[in-house]
């Protein structure tokens, strides 16, 4: 018999602590200013099971967009809506990350909700 203690949750905060100081320490360039667009970004590889929902939504929050980011089946879904330079510094962000195996990214420009918020879900 397995007795769990909630030691995942603790090590899962902890974690996600140690993320959010890492990611406040990053120093962002300066965007110019673009007109806003939404896309759906599906990435493939080793994405699941990494925290790569976790980066996603604080550097999501960090850069100021919109939109939301979910675990399917076999990948990561990422909805956004902000300016393309942004989307760009996301994308290359976690590419540069060494725990995520990014090996295929699917991206289609779809219209915009003029969201406010950004989130992590489990499906929209």
């Amino acid at each position: 018999m397995v007795i769990n203690l909630g030691c995942d949750r603790v090590i899962s905060k902890l974690n996600m602590r140690l993320m959010e100081k890492r990611i406040k320490g990053i120093h962002l360039p300066i965007f110019s200013k673009e007109d806003k667009i939404r896309q759906r970004i599906i990435f493939y590889g080793k994405v699941k099971r990494v925290a790569f929902r976790n980066e996603v939504y604080l550097m999501g929050l960090r850069l100021g967009i919109s939109g939301f980011v979910y675990n399917d089946k076999k990948s990561v879904v990422l909805e956004i809506e902000a300016e393309p330079n942004k989307i760009t510094y996301l994308i290359n962000h976690l590419k540069s990350v060494s725990r995520f195996k990014i090996t295929f990214i699917d991206i289609t420009t779809i219209g915009l909700k003029n969201e406010t918020i950004f989130y992590k879900t489990k499906r929209p």
